[in-house]
């Protein structure tokens, strides 16, 4: 009877996952993924960036802004619609 190394399929073929004595398996996916087998390291996984502190504080709103003078009138205008419209429907107009 013939001795086989790796594990066989009832047609004598070796199995898909089945890993033959000797063999190192591919390393593609890995290096890939960034891993290496050096002992140096580079930065470590930091996706939110917490090593870095805390971020600069927000700069202040500038009230005097044009933009800022623009929405506060259409907020006041919205404002005048909406009553208009609540009193249009109770019959106050």
């Amino acid at each position: 009877m013939k001795s086989r190394n790796a594990l066989a399929s009832s047609m004598g073929r070796p199995l898909t996952g089945a890993v033959q004595a000797g063999a190192a398996r591919p390393m593609t996916a890995v290096s890939a993924a960034g891993y290496s087998s050096s002992l140096t390291r580079g930065p470590a996984f930091d996706p939110l960036g917490q090593a870095r502190g805390p971020a600069p504080p927000l700069e202040e709103k500038n009230e005097d802004a044009p933009e800022e003078k623009i929405k506060m009138l259409e907020k006041k205008v919205y404002d005048l619609v909406l009553e208009s419209c609540m009193a249009q429907s109770s019959g106050n107009f």
